[in-house]
């Protein structure tokens, strides 16, 4: 038991192993790349937070003490009262700017050189701020030439010095931030490479397990796929593959092996099922051809007398309930008509025969072609219909131009006649039947259009099935085999019929047959 335990667990266990070392290296990769790039930020938050910070108090003392001694000019050398004014303001404000100034730097951490240049800088600045207080001193007690003459000498070389202070101490930030820049460079070069690396062998991990679980798990369970269904079509014959493995593949490939050994004998077993039904199988199939030989027969006989026996019954009683003498011309003509219907049963008599062997193989339905107007017969299909029909509504459109086609005459009586009476059967008695029948190119176009109930979609694939009505027909005689009667018709005539129909809005049938050229 615990050697099966082993077997099943040991394909799962891989899978499981497998996913833990993706797992933990996507981990890996995600912690690692998260502390290089922690790296990164840390060097550019110093270049951020320090550096930048830095030059850009360095660059607003130089222009704050460039725009002091200025303004300083402006005081001393100007004659203008409200320029004095004005420049001893200036002076005032931007002393307090430097001051802030100065303030804000000693807030930010420093190298020791840094700050020694920058104690340099505050040092030369008092002097020259002493010196420039002195300076003005002078001028406000009137003594201008004397501030003039302390202004550009002592007062100048103090300037000189604090501005060299303040120069060297912007060369070094300079030289600081520079270098700060160029190992955030290197660390990010650094990170991007190292987390590259990382990605890569990530990713060939991940091809390789993709790999393994393709060429040891998915391509074997197709194979076994691929067997099954080859004995599940009892092919027998053939070569089981991985019995040998220790894993779940193994056992399934066991397990296939069984299943060709079953398969084997209930494929010897159904031989012998086969050779002891075979001759029972006979007897029924001939039973079953008999049977349907049977029901062929009365359907055909039913469907094919109808008509002309209905012409022959309505003629009759219309002589009948005649009160006044007939002329002998309406006689011959109903005469005629009756002739004509007898004719009819008598020619469906003499192939009685023919079609009842029809669907057997035996034969085909008689056809003896020739030239024709379909026109002229399709106009006396629309006249027998309304006369067995008075309430019904037959609108016959056509060429005047006569159009010939070669074709059976009785085989194209059936065509038209089925289709115009099956158009009258399953339409309201007010409703107009259209028939339109035109040339269009090598062929004549007859169409035979209803307003009646329609077609539904479901049934239009099996319209011209042998018995198969539609399922809005309940209750409308019919028995499914009219409209297979006629594709055959159409066919021996090398035709085609198409339908257009909608379920509620009536049918369009469409009757295309070869001129005859």
């Amino acid at each position: 038991m615990n050697s099966n335990l082993l077997v099943k667990r040991s394909l799962r266990t891989q899978i499981i192993l497998f996913s833990l070392l993706i797992f933990f290296l996507t981990l890996g990769l995600g912690l690692f790349s998260f502390s290089k790039l922690n790296e990164v930020n840390e060097a550019s938050a110093d270049i951020r937070g320090h550096w930048l910070q830095s030059t850009l108090f360095l660059g607003d003392l130089n222009n704050d003490t460039s725009d002091y001694r200025a303004a300083e000019a402006n005081l001393i050398l100007s004659e203008n009262p409200s320029v004095e004014k004005s420049a001893r303001e200036e002076i005032i404000t931007l002393k307090e700017i430097i001051s802030l100034t100065e303030k804000k730097y000693q807030t930010m951490k420093h190298g020791p050189a840094e700050l020694k240049t920058f104690q340099e800088f505050e040092q030369d600045w008092e002097r020259y701020k002493k010196t420039s207080d002195e300076v003005l001193s002078l001028y406000k007690n009137g003594k201008a030439d004397q501030a003039r003459k302390l202004y550009m000498g002592q007062s100048r070389i103090d300037f000189a010095t604090a501005s060299t202070s303040l120069s060297t101490l912007t060369s070094q930030t300079v030289k600081g931030a520079s270098s700060a820049s160029d190992y955030a460079a290197n660390i990010y070069s650094q990170a991007q490479k190292l987390i590259l690396l990382a990605f890569l062998v990530t990713i060939f991990c991940i091809a390789y397990l993709l790999y393994y679980i393709r060429t040891k798990i998915a391509l074997p369970l197709l194979a076994l796929a691929d067997k099954m269904r080859t004995l599940a079509a009892n092919q027998t014959d053939i070569e089981i593959k991985g019995t040998d493995r220790p894993d779940e593949i193994g056992e399934m490939s066991r397990a296939v092996v069984i299943f060709q050994k079953n398969a084997i004998a209930l494929s010897q077993s159904q031989l012998k099922l086969i050779e002891q039904a075979s001759s029972l199988e006979e007897k029924l199939h001939l039973e079953q051809r008999m049977t349907e030989l049977q029901r062929n027969f009365i359907s055909m006989v039913s469907h094919e007398f109808r008509t002309p026996l209905t012409i022959i019954d309505g003629q009759a009683q219309r002589l009948i309930k005649l009160r006044e003498p007939i002329s002998s011309h309406d006689i011959v003509e109903r005469a005629h008509k009756i002739r004509n219907s007898v004719k009819r049963v008598t020619k469906v008599m003499e192939n009685i025969i023919t079609s009842s062997s029809l669907y057997d193989g035996t034969s085909q339905l008689p056809f003896a072609p020739r030239k024709l107007d379909p026109c002229k017969l399709i106009a006396d299909v629309c006249r027998i219909n309304e006369e067995n029909n008075p309430q019904c509504q037959i609108r016959f459109d056509y060429d005047e131009q006569p159009m010939l086609v070669f074709g059976d005459q009785d085989l194209l009586f059936l065509i038209f006649s089925n289709l115009i009476s099956n158009a009258i059967k399953y339409s309201n008695a007010d409703k107009e039947i259209r028939v339109t029948a035109y040339a269009a190119g090598d062929f004549a176009v007859i169409t035979i259009e209803d307003k009646g109930i329609g077609i539904p979609e479901k049934d239009m694939a099996q319209l011209f099935e042998r018995y198969h009505r539609g399922s809005n027909v309940t209750g409308i005689g019919g028995t499914g085999i009219g409209l297979h009667l006629v594709k055959m018709a159409i066919s021996l005539h090398e035709g085609d019929i198409q339908v257009q129909s909608k379920e509620g809005a009536g049918s369009r049938f469409i009757v295309r047959l070869p001129l005859a050229n």
